[in-house]
């Protein structure tokens, strides 16, 4: 609405009013202290300026003088103007009065309009608390009456909801468009508000806000009321729909093991010193998995919730596996899926159901100790429990409930659950003993570790100033590749990996098969020459159980591996002393020639324990480094009465043999870590160890011994740390220049000191959890050092790791080596040929499951949602620490009015360093237009000092629009001049169209619970500019079309984007799949320049299989087998010799024998030049299979004759030529 645009000229010798009206044109609202300009020009027509009179109906507001000829006046609303629903508005009148007598203006008229503040906000207006975006928006926060209930929960702590914070009122003034949005706020342990934060905009994004154990959770919110204001009806509220949503995950709390275990946790330990104490101080991260849905209807007079109801589940996670004290192997799982109810008017909980499990399991070669907790809360609204097991312990918030078979928490044999999923599989196997690259037959995984591993392929080393190392990479290669080698392998098979030049050489511990519960394990080795592994074998055959394997090549390029070995085949005890009695050092060289071992050595041969063997080097001469730990007392780590002796033999390279042991270190008790390193002529153990038992660790201190050629000696053991906090877990490496650099915890920080100069800096805080006990640390040939460990994160428990980079003198912030669900662990870490980081480890399946917890007293107790190890997989990956700066995606934005030329914008962009090494003044360029196509370049900003690998910073850059008036298109590129050699260049530009708005769809997320209600989430975007308007968002049936539900999407500035969620109803997600498609601006009122990007298509699964036996719950219910017992799997029901997950994954009926993935046919056609023969080869096919097509001439080897073959119910047909005649040929079909 225009208001006072009126321009008059002179008539006669009079001052005239050329025009007059207020700064911002529009409906202005009172209550918000707005004091808009009126402005005011006049043309005094040759006559002395004298004054300027401005009225307000009627009233002498303010009189201006000065010579003009523009004059203005603020006019407060909230005094000045009259609020009414009144059409006529408020009287504005100016008049100019020359100082000549009797020479005025005629009055200027015009009105200004102020309407109240609807009736029901009037009592939550404050004006200490509106904002002003810019000069015609406005709007503020208030809240709703709050209706909260507060309960604590065991391991959570509190947890509760509030219902009426975060509302919030905007407004234009020019528009008159208005908009309430309502949220969610909830009660934290300190009485935080759930407020919803202020930020500039036409209109803001309202959030929803959720504390649970002091969290604070925040979500998008659909439920909000918008209009229209006019003259004559003001602002008209109405009650307001709300839906709510929460799904997300972030750190809950750390927690130690001993207030999960309670104190039976160490009981079981207390034969181990140290490990007690390490139990006691480590913490674990639990991960809250918040999945909330909520619906409300808010009154409007006065403003306050009516009715509301929010449901769903609370998910904590958390999942280790780390070594404890450097002697034992750890898991500790915790997982729930609690429910929950709050419903208004009564502000009660309708029902909260709270379970947590929690379980633990150490090991020592083949001996296991574990326990298992349930923690129970109090059930709501009585505040009483539902549980009266014996035994329960009341924690204050609810029970901690001793599973039954905690009672018998002792040493014992494991159970090898890992050998129900069958044997150890060989995954790069092929044809004979190797998997070649020659004629195709490689895995694409295994061709792009062989070229990652080649220099020829990678790259090339140059050398650059001060000695730095400068990968310069192929293009085609990635930075990093993962190479899955061996599949269901013994969970604790501690692999061992050495390198030389592009060779590899892998030892690990598998399980031979054999019934013995004691003896069933051995060290296998398999060797990669650069092009192919061979395929795994044992060391040394022997029945005796074998472990803690060790390898290094030697100068002479021979394998060197140590392992321990049971003493006697006959043993059979369980008693942990007793075995470990047994263990025995045993050594064998590999000839680099015949690439064969040649007999095991014993090492020591005695009556006590012999363990822990560190190999290294080579030294200069080519010779290696041995250490082990030797206890007469069979005690795992010594004590004052049986210390531990640290002794070490040197192996000759030359001559192939091993020389006499030597004591390194005697009488040592407490011993916390001991690790070794040496290469060239250096040589250093460094170890951890309490000083006198203190249960808080707080006396742990770091002690090395160095050898050095020169002297030809070992030096004596030197303490190197004397303070008063934790110093444990040390790690040794020697760098290519002879640094020794060291890696601790030092209380909760991991720092690192070089060459022990007594200055240790800090590598990464708050590094104390329980993944830093599995730390690995490796120097590259450049002297980067690399630090790994495992942590959960919010893709689960994942292997992370940081980079030292020694020209910037920088420490790179956290990177991923993966992240998935799965869990890494076990990490052995070398350098290839090619400069690239080459590690082996495990990758721990994960598997969520429902637990059945038979606690003191027979009750079971059932707990869903709990992550539990699967199938542990042996990988290796390769890692080419890179330079990689790139633009964050959606990463420029453009902050302007209306992008036409005059138009004062500013380009922001944000750039990443993705790499791994820091880049010193990064420039970043912005150019009007493509700079490969003519673009101007506008201006080169410049980053100054060091970008830190995987540091993130916005760079900005003020811009004018230039003439003339056209579509444009900004662009920004990092590294305009390719100053930095870079791992991948094609992230280092972005571009932005503006004149013209690009609404983009991109599916974020989707989930579906067991009653078929989901939620769905999708990120709008306006890729272009200027700001896009209010458009309709939908979500539809992919296959009928039909509308399922629907969402109106707020304005979106230039780059802006928004998620927004879908909470489907139960019954929307059957069982299985579904597929959907999200639509914006389906009726194309929009104006949108690329309409390619307006839909989205998904699909969501729901998966329920509670007996996790591989076949869900919906197939099994269908064809008569039960979701409760696991063995129904391996069923034959019609006597077909396919089992129930045959059937399933075949898409084959389970009670007809004629159902069944079969060839049904092979006709062979004879070519008439006498060509070999066309096979055509048919089998019946189910909807929604892959196939692969398989064909040997011997029933050994099969090759692929096609993959991803798509079904064509019922029957699918290929034809072959095999291009062999002669001979017979066969043919198999698999599904993929």
């Amino acid at each position: 609405m225009d208001v006072g645009v009126i321009s008059l000229s002179p008539d006669g010798d009079s001052p005239i009013i050329e025009w007059a009206k207020p700064d911002v044109e529009g409906i202005f609202l009172a209550g918000f202290g707005l004091t808009p300009n009126l402005l005011a020009r006049v043309n005094w027509n040759g006559s002395t300026p004298g004054s300027v009179e401005f009225r307000v109906n009627g009233t002498l507001h303010a009189t201006l003088t000065g010579p003009g000829p523009e004059y203005h006046v603020s006019i407060p609303v909230d005094s000045a103007l009259r609020t009414s629903l009144s059409a006529t508005g408020n009287a504005i009148q100016v008049l100019a009065r020359a100082q000549e007598v009797g020479m005025q203006s005629p009055p200027h008229k015009l009105t200004m309009m102020a309407v109240p503040v609807p009736q029901g906000l009037r009592t939550v207006v404050n004006s200490n608390l509106y904002r002003i975006f810019g000069p015609d928006h406005v709007g503020f926060d208030f809240e709703l009456t709050k209706h909260e209930q507060k309960v604590t929960l065991p391991v959570v702590g509190t947890f509760g909801f509030e219902w009426g914070a975060n509302a919030s009122f905007d407004y234009s003034i020019r528009e008159g468009e208005w908009e309430a949005a309502l949220g969610l706020g909830a009660e934290g342990k300190k009485g935080k508000r759930g407020r919803r934060p202020a930020f500039p905009g036409l209109i803001r994004q309202p959030k929803a806000k959720l504390y649970i154990g002091n969290k604070e959770i925040s979500a998008s919110l659909d439920g909000l009321a918008s209009g229209l204001a006019k003259p004559s009806t003001g602002i008209v509220l109405q009650n307001v729909g709300v839906s709510a949503g929460i799904s997300t995950r972030l750190e809950l709390t750390r927690y130690g093991l001993l207030d999960l275990f309670g104190p039976g946790l160490t009981n079981a330990f207390s034969t181990i010193p140290v490990v007690n104490s390490v139990l006691k101080n480590v913490s674990v991260i639990v991960w809250l998995i918040p999945g909330l849905e909520g619906s409300a209807t808010a009154k409007v007079s006065p403003f306050s919730f009516d009715t509301a109801t929010l449901t769903g589940r609370i998910g904590v996670e958390g999942a280790y596996e780390p070594e404890v004290g450097s002697v034992l192997k750890g898991r500790v799982y915790l997982g729930t899926d609690g429910a929950a109810t709050f419903k208004l008017p009564a502000p009660v909980f309708q029902n909260v159901s709270f379970r947590l499990y929690g379980g633990y399991e150490f090991s020592a070669w083949v001996l296991k100790v574990s326990k298992e907790v349930v923690f129970v809360s109090y059930t709501y609204p009585s505040g009483v429990s539902a549980f009266g097991a014996p035994g329960a312990m009341d924690i204050g918030t609810g029970y901690r409930l001793e599973a039954a078979g905690n009672q018998r928490a002792t040493w014992r044999a494991m159970d090898r659950p890992w050998r129900t999923k069958g044997k150890e599989v060989f995954l790069q196997g092929g044809e004979g003993n190797l998997r070649s690259l020659e004629g195709g037959m490689a895995s694409p995984e295994l061709e792009l570790f062989a070229r990652m591993g080649n220099l020829d392929a990678a790259g090339e080393n140059r050398r650059g100033e001060g000695g730095i190392g400068v990968m310069v990479v192929d293009s085609d290669l990635p930075a990093q590749t993962e190479l899955p080698l061996l599949g269901n392998v013994f969970p604790d098979s501690e692999p061992a990996l050495a390198s030389q030049g592009q060779n590899l050489m892998l030892l690990y511990v598998r399980d031979t098969g054999a019934p013995n519960p004691i003896h069933f394990t051995e060290a296998a080795w398999t060797f990669f020459d650069g092009t192919a592994w061979t395929t795994p074998v044992p060391v040394a055959g022997d029945v005796r159980g074998q472990f803690e394997p060790a390898v290094s090549f030697d100068g002479q390029g021979a394998a060197v591996a140590v392992w321990t070995r049971m003493k006697n085949a006959g043993f059979a005890s369980e008693d942990l002393a007793e075995m470990a009695a047994q263990m025995e050092m045993v050594a064998a060289r590999w000839d680099p020639v015949a690439k064969t071992w040649n007999a095991p050595v014993a090492l020591t041969d005695n009556a006590f324990l012999d363990h822990k063997p560190r190999l290294a080097g080579p030294l200069t001469n080519g010779d290696l480094v041995l250490t082990w730990r030797e206890n007469a007392g069979n005690q795992l780590i010594g004590s004052a009465a049986q210390t531990t002796r640290i002794m070490t033999r040197r192996w000759n390279a030359a001559a192939g043999t091993w020389g006499v042991p030597q004591e390194l270190v005697p009488g040592l008790a407490h011993e916390f870590s001991v690790s070794l390193a040496a290469r060239a002529g250096k040589a250093v153990l460094v170890l951890t160890r309490t000083m006198t038992g203190a249960e808080d660790l707080s006396d742990t201190e770091l002690f090395f011994k160095i050898w050095d050629e020169g002297a030809g000696a070992w030096g004596p053991l030197t303490r190197h740390t004397t303070d008063a906090v934790a110093d444990r877990n040390a790690q040794a490496a020697i760098g290519p220049n002879g640094d020794i650099y060291c890696v601790w915890q030092r209380g909760d920080d991991l720092v690192m000191d070089v060459d022990f100069s007594g200055n240790p800096a800090v590598v990464r805080p708050d590094s104390g959890t329980f993944g830093f006990s599995d730390l690995a640390v490796t120097v590259g040939p450049d002297g980067n050092v690399v630090v790994l460990w495992q942590e959960m994160s919010q893709h689960g428990s994942d292997a992370q790791y940081r980079v030292f980079d020694p020209a910037s003198v920088t420490w790179g912030k956290d990177a991923f080596l993966s992240q998935d669900a799965d869990l890494e662990r076990s990490f052995a870490p070398v350098w290839d040929a090619a400069g690239n980081l080459t590690l082996a480890y495990n990758n721990v399946e994960i598997v969520k499951k429902t637990k059945s917890v038979v606690v003191e007293g027979g009750e079971v107790v059932e707990v869903e949602g709990v992550p539990q190890p699967g199938r542990v997989d042996l990988l290796l990956a390769k890692r080419q620490l890179v330079k990689d700066v790139t633009l964050v995606p959606e990463g420029l934005t453009a902050d302007g009015t209306n992008f036409l030329p005059g138009d004062e914008v500013t380009l922001r962009a944000r750039v990443r360093n993705a790499g791994n090494l820091a880049v010193q003044d990064l420039q970043v360029a912005f150019y009007d237009g493509d700079p490969d196509a003519g673009g101007v370049l506008s201006a080169t900003e410049v980053i100054p000092g060091w970008l830190e690998a995987q540091d993130e910073v916005e760079v900005s850059h003020a811009w004018m629009v230039p003439q003339p008036v056209q579509a444009r298109t900004v662009f920004v590129v990092v590294d305009p001049d390719n100053e930095v050699t870079e791992a991948d260049e094609s992230n280092n530009r972005l571009a932005l169209p503006l004149n013209g708005v690009d609404l983009a769809l991109e599916y974020q997320s989707g989930s579906a619970l067991r009653d078929g209600s989901a939620r769905v989430v999708v990120k709008v975007r306006n890729l272009s500019a200027p700001d896009s308007p209010v458009s309709m968002l939908k979500l539809k049936d992919l296959n009928s079309g039909v509308t399922l539900a629907e969402t109106s999407v707020s304005q979106l500035a230039p780059g802006q984007s928004v998620d927004v969620p879908f909470d489907l109803p139960a019954g929307t997600q059957p069982e299985g799949d579904r597929a959907y498609v999200l639509v914006i601006d389906e009726e194309e009122l929009v104006e949108d320049i690329d309409r390619e990007n307006n839909e989205a298509p998904f699909a969501l699964n729901l998966w329920i299989d509670d007996d996790g036996d591989g076949i869900p719950r919906w197939w099994e219910l269908a064809n008569g087998t039960s979701d409760d017992n696991e063995g129904d799997a391996l069923l034959d029901l019609d006597g077909d010799g396919f089992n129930a997950l045959q059937e399933f994954l075949a898409g084959t009926d389970p009670a007809d024998r004629n159902s069944r993935l079969a060839l049904g046919g092979q006709n062979v056609v004879e070519h008439v030049n006498g060509d070999p023969g066309t096979h055509s080869i048919s089998w019946p096919s189910a909807a929604g299979r892959l196939y692969r097509l398989e064909r040997s001439y011997d029933l050994e080897a099969w090759e692929t004759v096609e993959e991803n073959i798509e079904a064509s119910p019922p029957l699918n047909q290929k034809l072959d030529t095999p291009g062999m005649t002669g001979k017979r040929v066969f043919y198999r079909v698999t599904v993929q």
